[in-house]
């Protein structure tokens, strides 16, 4: 019984596949170091790596000393989960560099703390992983009910009639296909008069950090009126553990990042129209206007700017889904206590950052970390839901968005608070009719 046990710890079904994962990448990363391989092809294994490695690690961290059940995350779907993840996955990224960089050591430290909590956070069940599948994204607006409490016997029924579903699988291949088309469609365009793997805009702010990050972390300017390190910390793992330079990595994660805004404009459109053509017109009508608007010009680079925007869009997915679930009740003080929260702490951040004390190394290495213990702290409202998830959300999120860029963040964050309100708004409105 007890061998039964420890078999299933290390070689749990999402497990196994996870460490297959990790496996297929950390060759490629040694041959790379072996051989002179194709730069593109590098680069597009380094992308993708970089996309994937917060997820891993936003997971080990919420769930680490957890016990798991079949009800870890329901409280959450697919898409949001990810999020969550990825987001607290490169906080951490973040303050574990920023804080080796303040004690003089070596970027070969963080590599190493890293893979051994991918590895570590690989030899035990990922039940938070297991069940997702690809009608998740296609149709997010159908997901479980949160009260909804699931046996392990009862899973695997409800599982098959949780969704239903007129298409067949290839009409949804077809459909991921044509999402991906319309994501890369306004970077295609752009990248035929750019030769690989240059911008037609200024290039060198856009690596310069994590090439320090790499050669001399010890010596990072850690205290500054500037952007976070965020990106910059994911794009030097990527690029010292792939060996190939940090611009073709930009290059190409400039396609992946519009792929991300494509599938959720997508996915929230579906929240909203609950129908698929207007969900596909919207994405691509929305990812050729942006392409023009924001900061950089969204086709163009992989940056701080862009990145915000993205997030935004992913905000608006979080607000709209874990508000229309109904399992949210917000009276007038928990209203009021879930903005004081999420706004204070990203307040701070900004205060810090642009304002006062951003000469401070105290204050830069502090003050961002207070309100990423607080998630960690309140973990159990993101695993399994409570009275303040959606306040935990919104600190996450805010917390994020503001590290990626402050410029531009305090509009933002103003905008997805407006919307939180006006949801709000027409749902008493609906309830007193």
């Amino acid at each position: 019984m007890e061998s039964q046990k420890v078999n299933s710890f290390i070689v749990g079904e999402t497990a196994l596949l996870r460490l297959v994962i990790l496996l297929y990448f950390g060759s490629i990363m040694l041959i790379s170091h072996l051989f002179s391989l194709p730069e593109l092809i590098m680069a597009v294994m380094a992308s993708i790596f970089m996309m994937i490695l917060p997820v891993f690690l936003g997971h080990d961290l919420l769930t680490f000393g957890k016990k798991y059940t079949f009800n870890i995350f329901r409280n959450l779907d697919a898409i949001s989960t990810l999020i969550i993840f990825w987001t607290i996955g490169s906080l951490f990224i973040y303050h574990l560099t920023i804080f080796s960089a303040a004690l003089g050591l070596d970027f070969i430290i963080v590599i190493i703390m890293i893979l051994a909590i991918l590895v570590a956070g690989s030899l035990r069940e990922n039940l938070s992983f297991r069940g997702i599948k690809l009608q998740h994204f296609l149709r997010p607006q159908e997901t479980y009910k949160d009260d909804e409490r699931i046996s392990a016997q009862e899973l695997s029924v409800v599982e098959k009639v949780s969704f239903v579903f007129s298409e067949s699988k290839s009409i949804r291949l077809l459909l991921v296909f044509i999402i991906i088309v319309i994501g890369i469609s306004a970077t295609l365009l752009f990248r035929m008069y750019q030769p690989f793997p240059t911008f037609v805009t200024s290039e060198f702010q856009h690596f310069s950090k994590a090439l320090q990050i790499i050669d001399d972390l010890g010596n990072l300017v850690i205290a500054e009126k500037a952007y976070f390190v965020v990106i910059y910390c994911n794009q030097a793992i990527a690029s010292f553990l792939f060996n190939v330079h940090p611009l073709p990595i930009l290059w190409v994660a400039t396609f992946l990042q519009n792929v991300i805004v494509a599938g959720a404009i997508f996915a929230t459109g579906m929240l909203i129209f609950k129908r698929t053509i207007t969900s596909l017109i919207t994405a691509f009508f929305s990812v050729w206007i942006l392409g023009g608007a924001p900061v950089q010009n969204n086709p163009y680079v992989f940056s701080d700017g862009t990145l915000g925007s993205m997030f935004f869009i992913l905000i608006l997915y979080l607000i709209t889904k874990n508000l229309q679930k109904g399992s949210i009740q917000f009276n007038k003080k928990n209203l009021i206590i879930t903005f004081l929260v999420s706004l204070g702490f990203p307040a701070l951040i900004f205060i810090q950052r642009l304002v006062v004390w951003s000469d401070s190394t105290i204050a830069t290495l502090f003050i961002p970390l207070v309100p990423f213990i607080i998630i960690i702290f309140k973990r159990d409202e993101l695993i399994y839901g409570g009275k303040f998830q959606f306040t935990i959300i919104l600190l996450t999120a805010f917390t994020f968005l503001v590290m990626i860029h402050p410029h531009t963040a305090v509009l933002n964050i103003i905008l997805a608070s407006a919307y939180v309100i006006l949801w709000k708004l027409v749902i008493n409105g609906r309830e007193h009719d």
